[in-house]
């Protein structure tokens, strides 16, 4: 397609565009001088549904709001002297699961359930100074974690085929999850 068209090609599918960059100098080329207009894109009603109409740093399109909420995040929440102050539960639960993991040996174990558990407690020593994780949220994080990306995953008619695809969400249902 590059030889017939270029190595730069817009390609639109519905409302949503894309540009195909051909090779590696062209990609380096458009992310170096035209950063902020190849990272802005129309909105998908996945990501608008998990960030609350898209208040969080995450999916916020960037503005002067965002420059500043990601500052304060930098700053406050991943400082060094922020994320050393939790190196007591980081030790904790990763001294948790290799005692665990080494009890078990040779048997089979599903290792995915073990990471939530872990993260699941590493959460809870964070936010609330104790491990909740073997008590309150047992489950809930792989389930939220998992509802999340299911969120994100969904498949929107009205994101490629604007006037039919809202009718089209209305008939499936999806449209109903919507904020």
């Amino acid at each position: 397609m590059s030889k017939n068209y270029g190595q730069v090609m817009q390609v639109r599918l519905g409302r949503t565009t894309a540009l195909v960059l051909s090779s590696p100098e062209t990609s380096r080329e458009v992310m170096k001088d035209h950063d902020q207009d190849c990272c802005s894109h129309r909105p998908s009603l996945g990501p608008r549904r998990l960030s609350y109409n898209f208040l969080d740093v995450a999916f916020s399109p960037s503005s002067n709001h965002w420059k500043e909420i990601c500052t304060l995040l930098v700053v406050e929440l991943l400082s060094m002297k922020r994320v050393s102050m939790f190196w007591y539960a980081r030790n904790e639960q990763i001294q948790e699961l290799i005692a665990f993991l080494s009890t078990v040996y040779p048997n089979p174990i599903n290792l995915t359930s073990e990471v939530f558990k872990m993260t699941d407690g590493l959460i809870g020593s964070v936010a609330f100074g104790k491990n909740c994780g073997k008590l309150e949220f047992k489950k809930e994080l792989g389930q939220v974690i998992n509802g999340a990306f299911e969120m994100l995953n969904n498949f929107n008619d009205e994101d490629f085929f604007p006037k039919v695809g809202k009718f089209i969400d209305l008939l499936t249902g999806v449209a109903a999850h919507r904020c």
